[in-house]
């Protein structure tokens, strides 16, 4: 499974979402990724939360049960900083699956599925227009039961220095009962800590997700203008 933004890969063995692997003399290591100090401190706390509780998860598992999650890993291909594939371990496996639910549920994969990636969101999102206090979100493929939208949105930036690739935080799930469109102003003001200002720009990335499974979409990524 090649991983996404919420998968970067950066050390030797790889990051998974929020989780960066590496190995020492003692073995495989796995921590949460540092961000800037742009990136909200509380939104930090709380994946640095929900990642050391899905490690007690983990580690509350019978030997069978992660004997499960270990053979499944064949199924599955991660790729390291270089490009480079390789198998995930059953530890590996297990921590990438459930923090793809983040904010949702820890420990919430506890049995592995079989490896397949989920079909495309079909994800539209309108400009956000300042005076109508509005960012609309609509999908075209229909929400299957169990399949949520994950939205994260990129720090703004003027349109004229807007990075190709920029910081990326959590902003909202969206589930698949949830009637469209889905309007986002609120969020995006509450995570910014300010009122965007016309001239604006910056990036929203979605997936669709299975909340039994921990398996996602690819990502789609769109540029959101901001409007007076």
């Amino acid at each position: 499974m090649k991983a996404k933004p919420s998968a970067l890969f950066d050390d030797f063995a790889g990051s998974i979402g929020n989780v960066t692997f590496s190995r020492s003399r003692s073995g495989l290591f796995a921590r949460t990724k540092v961000y800037p100090k742009t990136i909200p401190v509380i939104e930090s706390n709380n994946v640095q939360s929900f990642f050391s509780d899905n490690i007690s998860a983990w580690r509350a598992l019978t030997g069978p049960a992660k004997a499960l999650w270990s053979g499944k890993v064949n199924q599955y291909t991660f790729y390291d900083r270089y490009n480079q594939p390789y198998h995930p371990s059953g530890y590996q496996l297990f921590l990438t699956l459930n923090m793809n639910l983040y904010p949702l549920s820890t420990g919430g994969v506890t049995i592995p599925p079989n490896y397949s990636v989920l079909a495309n969101p079909g994800f539209a999102a309108t400009s956000l227009y300042l005076s109508a206090r509005q960012l609309n979100f609509s999908w075209t493929a229909s929400m299957l039961s169990n399949e949520w939208y994950k939205i994260y949105i990129s720090e703004f930036y003027n349109l004229s220095v807007l990075r190709a690739n920029p910081k990326f935080y959590f902003l909202v799930t969206i589930p698949d009962y949830q009637s469209q469109p889905y309007n986002a102003y609120t969020q995006v003001l509450s995570l910014l800590g300010r009122t965007p200002v016309a001239g604006e720009a910056f990036y929203i990335s979605y997936w669709r997700v299975n909340v039994v499974t921990g398996l996602l979409s690819s990502e789609q990524r769109t540029l959101i203008e901001v409007v007076a």
